[in-house]
């Protein structure tokens, strides 16, 4: 018996112990009288509570943070500026955003989301500002009915993209109507709708990484820039390399929409590449 009821209390012990303990969520007193609370780079696993409720920017960036909770932001509904960016967040509840109705700016980039719903934006009718840039996803949400920024009606700055994008859908970007900034990482994109981009209008500065379909899909990219392309819009095209006649045929497609400006960063071309984008320009 003695035996018997040793081993019943260490198996018990062990039950205990294994069981994990919840982190407590800890306190960010850095706010000011303007109501910015500076909560980056202090190594906060998850979000933590705030010493006001009043606050209309917080700043979250470059934390330990791996999930944003139901909970975790119902208290700041003053919230216009949320900066979530370099993290490692991979889930977001559904509901975690729904009661940020007034957010104007929101930052998501560079963390480990490898799939976007569309219920995190459904409420942020006056949404200006998303960052979506740097995370693992495939695809823009779901697929389908209904879009991922089916609400967001007075967006105007668009950053979406990573090395994992596969595919830009038609419909991904229903709701969205005119933009002044939109930024596209699709330097492994292998899939592109004509016309996904196309009932975006106006549209101010456009930026395109497009490394590999520029090597290997020359078609994508001529409806990428097909799309995106007019006299009053700016084009930024970087990460690019250049080789010959073939590669810059796409370009054509900016000539024929009689776009005034373009620009490349960090680009490397080949003198016949460059010859024969002058020529496609029509630049004498």
């Amino acid at each position: 018996m003695g035996s018997l009821s040793m081993l019943f209390l260490l198996f018990f012990s062990q039950g205990q112990s294994s069981t994990p303990e919840v982190e407590e969520r800890s306190t960010c007193g850095q706010c000011d009288e303007r109501l910015f609370c500076n909560c980056s780079s202090r190594n906060y696993r998850r979000v933590p509570t705030l010493t006001i409720t009043e606050v209309v920017t917080l700043d979250l960036s470059f934390n330990d943070i791996t999930t944003v909770a139901e909970d975790d932001l119902r208290e700041y509904t003053q919230l216009r500026t949320l900066d979530l960016r370099s993290n490692r967040i991979q889930s977001i509840h559904e509901w975690a955003f729904h009661l940020l109705q007034g957010l104007e700016s929101l930052d998501l980039s560079y963390n480990q989301l490898a799939g976007l719903s569309p219920a995190w934006f459904s409420k942020l009718l006056s949404l200006q500002h998303l960052n979506l840039l740097g995370n693992c996803y495939r695809t823009l949400g779901p697929g389908g009915a209904p879009s991922l920024f089916r609400s967001l009606t007075r967006l105007r700055f668009l950053r979406f993209g990573n090395p994992a994008l596969e595919e830009v859908r038609r419909g991904d970007l229903a709701g969205v109507i005119q933009l002044d900034q939109l930024e596209v990482y699709g330097n492994n994109l292998k899939r592109y709708d004509p016309g996904s981009l196309g009932d975006l209008w106006p549209l101010g500065v456009v930026t395109l990484r497009l490394r590999g379909p520029f090597q290997h899909d020359l078609a994508l990219v001529s409806s990428i820039l097909r799309d995106v392309s007019s006299p009053e819009t700016s084009l930024v095209v970087t990460d690019i390399l250049l080789t010959g006649k073939i590669s810059v045929a796409p370009f054509n497609e900016i000539n024929q929409r009689r776009v005034r400006s373009i620009m490349f960063q960090n680009a490397t071309m080949t003198d016949e590449a460059i010859i024969h984008f002058l020529k496609v320009c029509h630049v004498h």
